[in-house]
């Protein structure tokens, strides 16, 4: 009874539950912005409720409005909506490695061997998000991690340009080995 009467929009763990609510209200905008408001909203939730494929579709059309309607958008917001498309895309790729290729390495940190991707399309994608972002953002240390954490699971290096945002090895280094 409690679960039915409480408010779910102020939850940010109940995701799955404003989906529909967002899709309805994106669906009834009465203009542009209006629906990439909550196209936006949408697309978030759906990253945060593990629904990546809705997420990065609804991501990358909503960067094609915007590129449309708001050529002005700051550099700051798209490294922001880069960051969370990189986030859609290397989840992606952990999950379809992680299940379909899974082994005792798939779970370990750092990536090596046997953990690397056998398919690297998700590592990939992120990887070129990220770049983008850190040449805004060169001191993103999130996205400095991320990029990091995808050129393990890609198994080599990104561009030889955003070999200087890479973490060092050293950080990853085990005390107990």
């Amino acid at each position: 009874m409690l679960a039915r009467e409480t408010d779910r929009r102020p939850h940010d763990y109940w995701n799955h539950a404003l989906l529909e609510s967002l899709r309805a209200r994106m669906n009834q905008a009465t203009n542009v912005y209006e629906r990439m408001y909550f196209m936006f909203e949408l697309a978030q939730e759906s990253l945060n409720a593990n629904e990546l494929e809705q997420s990065v579709e609804l991501f990358e059309e909503f960067f094609k409005l915007q590129q449309k309607h708001d050529p002005n958008y700051s550099k700051a917001d798209l490294a922001d909506l880069q960051m969370n498309l990189a986030v859609a895309r290397l989840r992606q790729g952990e999950q379809a490695n992680c299940i379909a290729h899974h082994n005792p390495a798939s779970c370990l940190f750092p990536i090596a061997n046997e953990g690397v991707h056998a398919n690297p399309e998700g590592a990939r994608l992120a990887m070129e998000l990220l770049e983008m972002v850190l040449k805004e953002k060169p001191e993103d240390l999130q996205a400095r991690w991320l990029l990091t954490v995808a050129a393990m699971a890609k198994g080599g290096p990104p561009s030889d340009e955003a070999r200087q945002w890479l973490l060092p090895e050293d950080l990853f280094a085990s005390d107990y080995d």
